[in-house]
């Protein structure tokens, strides 16, 4: 009985851990792999000349082996499909200035966003005006479409309007929400060009200021809007309004690039 147990005690330390076994089935998978997957003298040459092909230019999803009917020069010129290539940024044209603002001059007040707090607008008006400003509007703010400050076409015409009207020297947008992006394809770049002047704006403004900065090539202002900013009982905060007007009225340029004519 002892020399039993001890017999087996010794058999099962002879015998080879999981993980010894494990290690020898994938060398011995390995080493078929690489044998059975070598191009022997049996390989149909047009398989070995497939895998010759030069594949220089191609995506690695298209790097796959292909028949040989396919001729290399085929490869050579393959690009991706025109639909699937990264549009270019358009350039913008050189930079166009708006005249600087001088006290006195109107500004056009406009809504190309979310409806208007009558009362707000009411209240920015009035501080603009003890600025020195004179304050213009082109249809009635407070009509609603919904959510939006009027139809798409009312509130691409003021923009309109603003940049053809002689009188205008800047144009302040009253607040952003949502709506600017609908109204892009129907802005007058044509007019907006052949008359700069100060655009200002942010949020969901921005559609407009990169639009118009892309289109025209008119320096934009991204800066603070009438009913938000302008509104309640002083207005604009003092360390604002101090930095807004002196770069609106050129008395202070940055660097050597000035933004106003």
């Amino acid at each position: 009985m002892t020399c039993g147990v001890r017999w087996g005690a010794d058999l099962i330390v002879r015998l080879p851990s999981r993980t010894t076994v494990v290690a020898v089935l994938l060398a011995i998978a390995t080493i078929a792999l690489v044998v059975f997957s070598r191009p022997g003298s049996d390989t149909p040459e047009s398989d070995r000349a497939a895998r010759q092909l030069p594949l220089r230019g191609l995506s690695p999803a298209a790097s796959i082996p292909v028949s040989a009917a396919v001729p290399a020069e085929a490869l050579e010129r393959r690009t991706v499909p025109p639909d699937t290539r990264r549009a270019r940024p358009q350039i913008p044209p050189a930079s166009l200035r708006p005249p600087a603002l001088r006290e006195g001059d109107t500004i056009a007040l406009v809504a190309p966003a979310g409806a208007v707090s009558a009362l707000r607008l009411r209240q920015a008006t009035a501080n603009l005006e003890k600025l020195g400003y004179r304050v213009k509007l082109f249809r009635d703010l407070s009509v609603r479409d919904g959510y939006l400050a009027g139809s798409d076409l009312q509130r691409a015409s003021e923009i309109n309007r603003a940049f053809e009207d002689p009188e205008v020297s800047m144009i302040l947008c009253v607040r952003g929400g949502y709506g600017s992006p609908r109204i892009v394809q129907l802005l007058d770049y044509d007019a907006i060009r052949s008359n700069p002047k100060i655009f200002v704006g942010f949020s969901d403004i921005t559609a407009l200021l990169t639009a118009i900065r892309q289109r025209t090539g008119l320096v934009v202002f991204h800066g603070p809007m009438a009913e938000r900013d302008f509104s309640g009982r002083h207005g604009l905060a003092p360390f604002s309004s101090r930095h807004l007007w002196t770069l609106l009225s050129g008395t202070e340029q940055p660097g050597d690039s000035p933004l106003l004519a």
